[in-house]
């Protein structure tokens, strides 16, 4: 009796080895698998990432799938108000954050590599017939007291928060999760398709955004024949892709550093410009 229970523990602990294993064996996979996933968030950006058809797509999305499908990864998209998208940001919910302009207050949350996604002129959307598009500018706004539209969290540039102080007098950007109050003529929203809405039925003036994206957005919601823009540049901005330092992916600064060259390669062969046209032609 005892050599069967001998046996029989033998054959006991043989199996226990052999679950535990499968079982480590199959943890070893699943992580290996999330290793190879980027979890990557944005706020509506049309035609650069927006939602078509319950899908993320748009310039950004094609571009982010070439390179990081080429490192091994496989990217998952999410898009969000601008406010939510940098919560994640801080809070280290997410690998990778779209169309963020470079600024010094988002420096210890995020790494910018040197080459840019993209570079636009920001410029003002008003309703058709309102107003002369040679004429607008933010002095011409702000001296005939104009509402403009814009996005919570946005920095947009110096010069607006030069022309339109916070109520506090503070004349530069106060961070993307700021609760200082804007200026009275500023009109705070979470999209642009909200603010292209509010400025076709006249409940604000103007609002800001880049040529293509606020075309896009009018064409997207079927108001292009109702909307206009100005003709002479607010002014600039270049886009990175940012890379988030709390991202709990353990490879996600060397992922960071790869991505430079890798979309600089994707310039130089031809690749970058074909996927632009590919959206806007």
């Amino acid at each position: 009796m005892s050599r069967y229970h001998s046996f029989l523990n033998q054959r006991l602990k043989q199996i226990v080895r052999f679950i535990l294993s499968l079982f480590f064996t199959q943890l070893a996979t699943l992580a290996n698998a999330d290793d190879k996933k980027l979890l990557i968030i944005a706020e509506e950006f049309a035609p650069y990432e927006f939602v078509q058809n319950g899908k993320v797509v748009g310039i950004d999305i094609d571009l982010s799938n070439r390179i990081f499908r080429k490192m091994g990864y496989e990217p998952e998209y999410k898009i969000m108000p601008w406010k939510r998208a940098w919560y994640y940001v801080q809070e280290g919910m997410a690998d990778i954050i779209l169309t963020t302009s470079r600024k010094t207050p988002r420096e210890p949350y995020v790494w910018y590599p040197e080459e840019d996604m993209w570079q636009g002129d920001f410029v003002f959307f008003y309703k058709k017939g309102r107003f002369n598009p040679e004429q607008l500018s933010l002095n011409f706004a702000k001296k005939h007291g104009l509402k403009i539209g814009i996005i919570h969290g946005n920095s947009y540039h110096k010069q607006l928060w030069e022309h339109f102080p916070y109520r506090d007098g503070s004349r530069e950007f106060m961070g993307d999760l700021s609760l200082n109050v804007v200026n009275p003529q500023l009109v705070p929203v979470e999209t642009l398709k909200q603010n292209i809405l509010k400025v076709a039925d006249g409940r604000v003036d103007l609002t800001i955004a880049t040529t293509t994206y606020g075309q896009y957005t009018a064409k997207l919601l079927g108001l292009s024949d109702q909307i206009d823009n100005s003709s002479t540049a607010l002014y600039s901005k270049r886009y990175p892709l940012a890379f988030i330092k709390k991202s709990s992916h353990p490879d996600i600064e060397k992922i960071y550093r790869a991505f430079d060259s890798e979309l600089r390669a994707l310039k130089e062969t031809g690749e970058y410009d074909k996927i632009i046209a590919n959206w806007l032609q």
